[in-house]
C-alpha cells in the first residue's frame, strides 16, 4: 500500500495542507498476448511492495517469466509524494492495453479540459498532450501527471475517483487499413482495426504522478509557441495540381505568409508534376518560403517499393519528413492499404523510417464540420490529433507518427462558411486544432460536381470556368488568406506545416513540471523550447520566470496566459498574487 498526504482543488496560493492521508493501491491493468488477435482480454495484476516500502513490482504473465515488468517507486519532497513508473518489456509481446490503475476516495472530480478550463467531470479522457491535472473533492486531491505516457483516463463515482495511467494503449494510437487492395476506389471494401501493437525486448514506458500535500495554483502548458491560442494547418493533396493552378496558389501563400504542408506526385500521369521543371521550381520557391514538400505517394497508380524509394529519393531534395497516401483504396503501397508492411510488393514502412519519415496522414478523416479537432465539449470521448502508431508488425519501425485531418473537399460556398471568421473566432476561443485535408488547385467548369468546389475563377470574365486560359484565386479565397494571415501577425492563430505542428506538439510534451513550495514549479526542457507558453486559471494574474516578468502576458476573464522562451534544464515559475484589473494591461496583439 502506498500512503502519500495530497491536498485539492484549485487552491489559494501557498494555503497550508491538512488533508488526511489517502492510501492508494495501484494495480497494473493489461492486455496482451503472443497473437495480436487474443491481446483484448483485459486482467488486473497486483503490485508486491519490497520490504522497504519504496518500491513495488508487478510482472505479468507470470512471476517467474514475464513479457512485462512495470516498477513503481516512490519519493517524497517538499511536501510531494511522486510516483514513478517504469515499465520494461523482457520479449516480444502484442499490446493492447498496458495502464496502471489506483483510486482516490470522493466522486467530484475536475480536470484541466482542452480548452485549458478548469471543468468539472464525470468522465474524461486526457490525451497525450492534453494536461494531467486532476483535482478531487470530499476528502481533496490533487494529482499532476506528465505528458510521457499515451493518455490518463479519469472516471468519477460511487464515492470514488479512478485514474488509469495509459502507459500503451491502442485505443490512443488508432490505426485503420483496407481489407484489400482494388481496382476500383468505389468498390466494396473493409476499414479494418489494428487491435495492439508489438512490443520488443527491451521497449520500455514511463510515467510520473505527482500527488501534492499543499496547495499550488494549476499551470497548464499550452500546446501553441508564443501565446498563440489556436492553430490550423492545411495538407494539400496533389490531385487537383497543375503548374498553372500551382504558380497562383503558391504567389498567394508567399504574399500572405503563410506555410502549408503541399503534397506532390514525382510522376502525375496525366497531371504531370514534378517531372515538368516548372513545378520542380515552385516547390523550391514554396520551400523557401517554409512550406513542406511532400509526397502524395509516388504517383497516381499502384506503386511497387522501387518505385516508392525513387519517389523518396526524389523528395530528399525537400527533407520531407511527412507522407500523404494517395487513394488508399486503388495505391496499394498507400500506408492505410499494405504500405504499413515491411515486406511484400507494397510494403514501405521501412522506407519511410529509412528516408527519416515522422508523420503519416491517417486516412479515416473527421467529417466536415466545427473546426476543431480537439472537441472540447466532449471530454469522455478520445480526440487523438497527433499520436505515435507504435509497431505494427514483427521488424516494423515504432518511429512512426500519424496525424488526422478534417475532409475540406465541398462546395465553395460550404468551404467559405465553414472557414468563415464565426468559425476561426470560435477556433481561437476553444484553444483549438484544425488539420485541413484540402484540394485548393480545384478548377473545373461551372456546375459540374467539382466545378461546385472552385477555388479559382479565370482572370478574364467571358471565359468559363475550367478553360485552358489565366486564372487567379477566388477573391472569396484570397479574403480567407488574409484572414489567416491577419490572425497569424496579431498572435492569435499559428498557421504550421504537419511537420511543425508535430514536432511542437512532441516538444512540448517533453516539458515536465514539478511542484515545489510556496506555490512554486520547476519547469524542466530537455531542450531550449522558444515561446513556451503556459495557462493559470486566474484573472489577471502576476507571474515570475526565473526572476523576471515573461516575455508576453495575455488576459482573459478568470485566465491569464504568459509565454517566454526556456532554456535547456530548469526553470522556477512562481504565481505570487493577483493585481487589480485596472492595473494591467492587455497587450494589443490580444485584444
Amino acid at each position: 500500500m502506498l500512503a502519500a498526504a495530497v491536498l485539492g482543488t484549485w487552491a489559494v496560493l501557498g494555503a497550508p495542507a491538512r488533508a488526511e492521508p489517502v492510501r492508494l493501491a495501484p494495480v497494473l491493468v493489461i492486455a496482451e498476448d503472443e497473437k495480436p488477435a487474443h491481446a483484448t482480454a483485459v486482467r488486473r495484476a497486483p503490485f508486491r511492495w519490497q520490504p522497504d516500502g519504496a518500491r513495488a513490482i508487478a510482472r505479468v504473465p507470470d512471476e517467474k517469466d514475464p513479457a512485462l515488468e512495470v516498477t513503481l517507486t516512490r519519493a517524497e519532497s517538499n511536501g510531494t509524494t511522486t510516483l514513478t513508473v517504469d515499465a520494461e518489456w523482457r520479449k516480444p509481446v502484442w499490446v493492447h492495453l498496458a495502464a496502471v490503475e489506483f483510486e482516490l476516495p470522493g466522486e467530484r472530480a475536475r480536470v484541466i479540459g482542452r480548452d485549458l478550463k478548469p471543468i468539472d467531470t464525470r468522465s474524461a479522457h486526457l490525451e497525450r498532450f492534453d494536461p494531467k491535472w486532476i483535482s478531487v473533492e470530499d476528502p481533496p486531491a490533487t494529482v499532476l501527471v506528465d505528458d510521457t505516457l499515451d493518455g490518463v483516463e479519469v472516471r468519477a463515482g460511487a464515492g470514488r475517483t479512478t485514474i488509469r495511467l495509459e502507459l500503451d494503449s491502442a485505443d490512443a494510437r488508432p490505426f485503420l487499413h483496407d481489407a484489400h487492395c482494388a481496382k476500383l476506389w468505389r468498390a466494396p471494401n473493409r476499414h479494418l482495426p489494428t487491435p495492439a501493437r508489438l512490443r520488443v525486448e527491451h521497449d520500455r514506458a514511463a510515467a510520473r504522478v505527482q500527488l501534492r500535500s499543499d496547495a499550488v495554483t494549476p499551470l497548464a502548458p499550452a500546446r501553441f509557441p508564443d501565446g498563440r491560442r489556436a492553430s490550423l494547418a492545411i495538407s494539400d493533396h496533389a490531385d487537383q495540381s497543375s503548374a498553372r493552378t500551382l504558380a497562383v496558389l503558391a504567389r498567394g501563400l508567399i504574399a500572405h505568409h503563410l506555410a502549408i504542408t503541399k503534397a506532390l506526385f514525382a510522376h502525375g500521369a496525366d497531371r504531370p508534376q514534378l517531372e515538368q521543371p516548372e513545378v520542380e521550381k515552385l516547390a523550391d520557391e514554396l520551400a523557401a518560403a517554409g512550406s513542406e514538400i511532400v509526397p502524395h505517394s509516388a504517383t497516381p497508380r499502384p506503386d511497387d517499393r522501387a518505385t516508392t524509394e525513387s519517389a523518396l529519393a526524389r523528395f530528399d531534395r525537400w527533407r520531407a519528413r511527412t507522407w500523404i497516401d494517395h487513394q488508399p483504396e486503388t495505391n496499394c503501397e498507400a500506408f492505410g492499404d499494405q504500405g504499413f508492411l515491411v515486406e511484400g510488393k507494397f510494403g514501405i514502412a521501412d522506407l519511410l523510417a529509412a528516408h527519416h519519415y515522422q508523420y503519416i496522414w491517417a486516412e479515416d478523416d473527421a467529417q466536415p464540420g466545427d473546426l476543431n479537432l480537439l472537441d472540447p465539449r466532449r471530454l469522455d470521448h478520445r480526440a487523438p490529433t497527433v499520436w505515435p502508431i507504435g509497431r505494427l508488425e514483427a521488424n516494423g519501425p515504432d518511429s512512426l507518427w500519424m496525424f488526422r485531418s478534417m475532409w475540406a473537399f465541398i462546395e465553395a460556398r460550404r468551404f467559405y462558411k465553414m472557414y468563415g471568421e464565426d468559425r476561426l473566432d470560435k477556433l481561437e476561443r476553444e484553444r483549438g486544432l484544425h488539420i485541413a485535408h484540402t484540394y485548393l488547385e480545384t478548377y473545373h467548369p461551372k456546375r459540374t460536381k467539382f466545378g461546385l468546389r472552385n477555388l479559382f475563377v479565370p482572370v478574364d470574365k467571358h471565359e468559363k470556368p475550367g478553360g485552358a486560359g489565366e486564372v487567379a484565386l477566388d477573391p472569396r479565397f484570397d479574403a480567407l488568406m488574409a484572414s489567416l494571415e491577419k490572425r497569424q501577425a496579431r498572435g492569435t492563430l499559428w498557421v504550421p506545416t504537419i511537420g511543425e505542428l508535430g514536432d511542437r506538439l512532441r516538444a512540448t510534451a517533453e516539458v515536465t513540471l514539478t511542484l515545489g513550495a510556496n506555490g512554486s514549479v520547476v519547469v524542466h526542457a530537455p531542450r531550449a523550447l522558444a515561446g513556451a507558453t503556459f495557462v493559470v486559471p486566474i484573472d489577471k494574474a502576476v507571474v515570475e520566470i526565473a526572476g523576471h516578468a515573461p516575455r508576453g502576458t495575455a488576459f482573459s476573464p478568470n485566465e491569464t496566459t504568459f509565454w517566454d522562451d526556456l532554456p535547456e534544464g530548469d526553470t522556477t515559475i512562481q504565481i505570487t498574487e493577483r493585481i487589480n484589473r485596472q492595473d494591467a494591461k492587455t497587450p494589443k496583439n490580444q485584444k
